[in-house]
This record gives structure tokens, C-alpha cells and sequence, in this order.
């Protein structure tokens, strides 16, 4: 038997976690037609996790934005996110 598998080369919604599930249900909708039977998304995309963001922290840090911007980001809510992905 052989397996379709894809990677999906993309970012979340940036601080937002449901816009982030549509935008994966949209995705694995496209590979399916494609004949794609696992697509695989980059570790933490369900939960909203903004890529490239280092919040700010480094040696000598964080700073008053990148605290801001923690706040921002969606913690642990991959559970929450799968849940809402699933049809």
C-alpha cells in the first residue's frame, strides 16, 4: 500500500489560534484533492505559535514589548486547537 504524505511549508495566524485551524482545514482540504492522504504542519502550528517570534528574549532580556507579545501568543492550547480541527 503505498502513502501520500506532504509538508506543509507555512505559518500560523499570528495570534490567533482559530483562524490558524481554518487556515490548516483549508490546507489539508487542497492536499486531499491533490491526493494527499497525510499532510504534515510544522511543530505548534494548531496552536497559533507565531514563527520566527523570539518574544524579545536573549541575554540580558526581555523587554517591556516582547513581554507584550507573550501575552499575545496562545500558551497551550494545541488540545483546544485540535479539537476545534477535527470535521
Amino acid at each position: 500500500m503505498k502513502l501520500s504524505a506532504a509538508v506543509a511549508q507555512c505559518a500560523t495566524v499570528m495570534f490567533d489560534s482559530a483562524a490558524t485551524v481554518s487556515k490548516a482545514q483549508a490546507l489539508m482540504a487542497k492536499a486531499a484533492g491533490q491526493g494527499v492522504q497525510a499532510p504534515v504542519f510544522p511543530e505548534a502550528f494548531l496552536g497559533g505559535y507565531p514563527k520566527g517570534a523570539d518574544f524579545h528574549i536573549y541575554i540580558g532580556g526581555p523587554t517591556p514589548e516582547g513581554r507584550e507579545d507573550w501575552h499575545l501568543a496562545p500558551g497551550a492550547s494545541t488540545q483546544t486547537a485540535s479539537g476545534q480541527a477535527r470535521p
